[in-house]
């Protein structure tokens, strides 16, 4: 990872975070718009005739909620009741730290200034992170602005791990047939992409 590479210490600032944390956000995005129509293709293709109902009706189901431009969040926590029968705990990993990911996604490209000393949702997401020991943690007087304090090597590797781990989850829930996986080959590229560490 380029943001990793370039810095010569822990706390170098690297502007290569903030492109890590816009396309760690945006692969979430297409994977859970593309993953339950590759699913039935992959199945189609092997098992026309056996396409098991949870796949079809995620297909469906997934279809309208980006057709309603449903937040991508909504549409895991969705698609992780369709598939296991109950939707991923928005209160816990995996689903905390991706719909955090999001969140700052959010706040770098629709940056908007605050109002009658409001704080930033930038600024309180940088918090957060600087308690984790990710971004930089200072405040006060002379501290850099919340932007600024994302931009370290350990936010860029998180972003990369947090949506990885989302969409591997994701993948966990979808059925194992056994003989024969049509999705085996898709399940294995993403549970062999490595994190970073």
């Amino acid at each position: 990872m380029r943001a990793q590479k370039a810095a010569p210490g822990p706390n170098t600032l690297s502007s290569d975070t903030l492109n890590a944390i816009v396309m760690s956000a945006a692969s979430t995005e297409a994977f859970v718009n593309e993953f339950a129509e590759t699913a039935a293709l992959l199945y189609s293709t092997f098992f026309p005739h056996a396409i098991p109902p949870v796949i079809t009706t995620c297909v469906q189901v997934l279809q309208d909620l980006e057709d309603s431009r449903v937040a991508v969040t909504t549409k895991y926590l969705v698609a992780s009741q369709v598939l296991a029968g109950t939707a991923f705990d928005a209160g816990s990993a995996p689903f905390q730290d991706f719909k955090l990911l999001i969140d700052l996604r959010n706040a770098i490209m629709h940056m908007k200034p605050t109002l009658g000393g409001d704080r930033h949702a930038g600024q309180r997401i940088a918090d957060v992170l600087g308690q984790r020991g990710l971004a930089v943690s200072n405040t006060g007087t002379g501290s850099l602005g919340w932007l600024d304090r994302l931009m370290t090597p350990a936010v860029a590797q998180w972003a990369h791990n947090a949506a990885l781990e989302m969409i591997r989850r994701t993948l966990d829930l979808v059925p194992v047939r056994t003989h024969f996986d049509p999705l085996d080959s898709y399940r294995r590229f993403f549970r062999d992409y490595p994190h970073i560490t």
